[in-house]
Order: C-alpha cells, then sequence, then structure tokens
C-alpha cells in the first residue's frame, strides 16, 4: 500500500516542449534534384581538376 502525505509534492518530469514534426521531403524530389546536381559538380569538378593537371603537365602553369 503506498503512502501519500499531503505536505510532500509530488515531484514530476518536467514536459519536454514538443517540437514540430519534421515535414517529409518527398522522395521524387531528392532524385530530381539533388543528384543531378550533385553529379554535375562532380563532374565539372572532376573536368576541372583534369584540365589544371595536364596544364602543369605541359608547362604552362607552374607550382
Amino acid at each position: 500500500m503506498k503512502v501519500t502525505h499531503s505536505s510532500v509534492p509530488e515531484v514530476r518530469e518536467p514536459a519536454r516542449p514538443r517540437r514540430a514534426p519534421v515535414p517529409r521531403v518527398p522522395r521524387t524530389f531528392f532524385y530530381e534534384k539533388i543528384v543531378p546536381a550533385a553529379l554535375i559538380l562532380i563532374g565539372v569538378a572532376t573536368l576541372l581538376t583534369l584540365v589544371v593537371a595536364l596544364l602543369g603537365v605541359a608547362g604552362v602553369i607552374h607550382f
């Protein structure tokens, strides 16, 4: 049997603030926009690296 004392306040955990639910981005947006943009950026960076490397080998630019 649980004994309760009215003079002792009941200790409760403070209520955690509720966070707003994260809006779900549809997967099609990810595949239609983000992936092609990332692939284009990777391709441009690769081509730029190759051009700089070839210019360095050819002696046009000096590091």
